[in-house]
């Protein structure tokens, strides 16, 4: 699925990391989007709401320690599939809600493994 918009956490005198956004970047410029950065550390139910409220697909880009907080906002058919915490020692990962068909509100969550290097593990 192609992002519509593409969402990465701003920084904050308290969070003061630009890595979300230096990570958005290059698929934003790509997909010729601008990142939305609207968003904070903390505010996750707030961005689910958001992401919630607009059809369009959308790439975010948070915090890895967090991301398990955010997709636990979502509606997930399968939530005992969701990890209690992103694994600290994985950078090559996607974690991908799928919309399902015929269903208003509701997401399967998966885990994508980019698989980008030699070493890099199957799973989780």
């Amino acid at each position: 699925m192609r992002p519509g918009r593409v969402i990465a956490t701003r920084p904050t005198e308290e969070a003061k990391s630009k890595r979300e956004i230096h990570t958005a970047a290059p698929t934003a410029n790509r997909l010729k989007l601008d990142i939305e950065d609207g968003h904070t550390h903390g505010n996750e139910a707030e961005l689910v709401g958001e992401v919630l409220g607009r059809p369009e697909n959308a790439l975010v880009v948070w915090h890895h320690g967090t991301m398990a907080k955010i997709v636990r906002h979502f509606p997930i058919v399968n939530p005992d599939d969701v990890p209690k915490h992103w694994p600290d020692e994985r950078f090559d990962l996607i974690w991908v809600l799928v919309r399902q068909p015929g269903e208003k509100l509701a997401y399967r969550f998966v885990i994508v493994p980019q698989m980008l290097l030699a070493d890099d593990l199957e799973t989780v």
